[in-house]
């Protein structure tokens, strides 16, 4: 057997489908310590080892080993009959004189050598690979099978960390709604503004809610970034070209503030509410980016 044709085998080897003859002509040249051939062997074996964890392991219907036993029955009694009746002619046969018998069972058996043994050889090595595609085929079905189920957890996760922030923008409206009816309470004078988002920072959102009076008013934030260390964030109200400074305040983690507002006063006169970002000490004017802008079309609670 030809070095080739038994590195051929070394995949079947591994997954031990074999006949004697061939295992132990694989073994030996295993022994003679090739480095390729080792190493064919450590990835077929490993092979093995996957496909046989992929595969569930599941006990057979009882049914199944029935018919099995009853066909292994049946054949035996085939072969022991047929052993009997080719003996007992046998036997006859060498007993009458002068006749020669030629025995099946005694001839040599016939040599593997030549180009049959080639073909065979051939054909066994050709089927062997085939079993080989064919497992390595189903290794990476179950591969992919894996990872598919892997994106789908992935998703899964994705989707309910898009249903709780949904569920926090609801929270948050309620909230904006408490304030709202907190201030209001009992007062049909009260305003309310909302500023949008400026770009870039489109997804920030806010409220202000002042007493006609200017007594008090509170403003809502949500969505707004971090402040760089050394900046918060400040309000401020426009009245035509005059601008004043209401309060500075920082966002937690989920970007959200609460600014209790000092005096206002001629708050029906505001044209405009914004928020900038600006130095921690303050700035007299809006000298930084602005995250949020609103025009004053109030809105009166009743």
């Amino acid at each position: 057997m030809s070095e080739g044709h038994i590195r051929d085998l070394i995949e079947a080897y591994a997954l031990g489908i074999l006949d004697a003859g061939e295992r132990r002509a694989v073994e030996a040249y295993l022994d003679t310590g090739d480095a390729e051939a080792l190493a064919a062997l450590c990835d077929a074996s490993e092979v093995a080892a996957r496909l046989a964890a992929a595969v569930a392991q599941e006990d057979p219907p009882a049914r199944v080993k029935e018919r099995l036993m009853a066909r292994i029955g049946v054949a035996g009694r085939a072969v022991d009959e047929g052993a009997h009746g080719n003996t007992s002619a046998l036997a006859d046969a060498r007993a009458r004189p002068g006749s020669i018998v030629r025995s099946d069972v005694d001839a040599p058996p016939e040599s593997s050598g030549g180009e049959q043994g080639v073909a065979m050889r051939a054909r066994h090595t050709g089927q062997r690979r085939a079993w080989i595609v064919a497992l390595v085929a189903c290794a990476a079905a179950v591969f992919f099978a894996v990872r598919s189920a892997d994106l789908n957890r992935q998703l899964n996760h994705t989707r309910v960390r898009l249903n709780v922030s949904v569920e926090r923008a609801a929270v948050l409206e309620r909230e904006v709604q408490q304030a709202r009816h907190r201030i209001a309470l009992g007062d049909k004078g009260v305003r309310f503004v909302e500023m949008d988002g400026v770009a870039p920072n489109r997804h920030a959102v806010g409220w202000v809610v002042l007493r006609p009076d200017g007594k008090s008013g509170i403003v809502y934030v949500y969505g707004f970034p971090a402040a760089p260390p050394g900046h918060r964030y400040q309000l401020w109200s426009y009245r035509g070209t005059r601008v004043q400074g209401n309060g500075m305040f920082t966002v937690d983690d989920r970007g959200r503030a609460v600014l209790e507002l000092p005096v206002v006063r001629d708050a029906a006169c505001i044209t405009e509410f914004a928020v900038t970002i600006e130095s921690a000490g303050g700035a007299p004017r809006p000298t930084g980016m602005f995250y949020a802008r609103g025009e004053n079309r109030f809105h009166d609670v009743q």
